[in-house]
């Protein structure tokens, strides 16, 4: 898909945005919700070329329907392997350069892997749509700080906190609860967020 460069573009100004929109609470959640408003804006900015050639390979199906699907299959057995793609831990005495990557696979292993499978023209439909649906998804996962995070704490999960009295965990108040909170169904919250001036997008951009 020759657009996929343009398409992960526009997921990142979708990020952008919703931290626009957040800049008044701690931070923003990248769960179920979080990923359904990534995947409805990123779908209103598409080209017009882009979004034919998605639909083609969806059959109509939108990035928001699409967006959580790399979430709902980690019960499946068949799928365990991909756990490890949705992150990548790094110590606090490693850094880029130096950290040892997961032989299984990792978000940027995994961002890369899917956008050639989306160029490759002898690519399955099939195999491009698991490639976009998992795109798609882990755009918004890299983007969530405990994503990509410590590897002492597995990225916060070990980290006991209170969400207004509730016993959780950092990852989790970072990965839904925060948006949550402002009680808006994922299409509520894109209106809000398209309703940002065009210098600020240019500007995000």
């Amino acid at each position: 898909m020759n657009n996929s460069i343009s398409i992960h573009k526009n997921v990142i100004l979708v990020i952008a945005l919703l931290t626009t929109l957040g800049a008044g609470t701690p931070a923003l959640a990248f769960g179920q919700l979080g990923h359904r408003i990534v995947g409805d804006l990123a779908q209103n900015n598409l080209t017009d070329s882009a979004e034919k050639q998605i639909n083609m390979l969806t059959n109509g199906e939108s990035l928001a329907q699409m967006s959580t699907w790399a979430d709902e299959i980690r019960s499946d057995k068949n799928w365990h392997h991909a756990a490890p793609w949705h992150y990548i831990s790094i110590a606090d005495d490693e850094t880029w350069q130096s950290v040892t990557r997961n032989p299984d696979g990792d978000i940027i292993e995994g961002l890369q892997r899917f956008e050639k499978v989306l160029k490759n023209p002898k690519a399955s439909q099939k195999d491009k749509w698991q490639a976009l649906a998992f795109y798609v998804h882990f755009v918004g996962d890299i983007h969530q700080p405990l994503h990509v995070g410590h590897r002492h704490d597995k990225g916060g999960n070990t980290i006991n906190v209170k969400w207004f009295g509730q016993e959780t965990n950092l990852h989790s108040v970072w990965d839904s609860k925060i948006i949550e909170q402002q009680q808006l169904s994922y299409t509520e919250y894109s209106e809000f967020l398209s309703r940002i001036s065009q210098a600020e997008r240019q500007q995000w951009s």
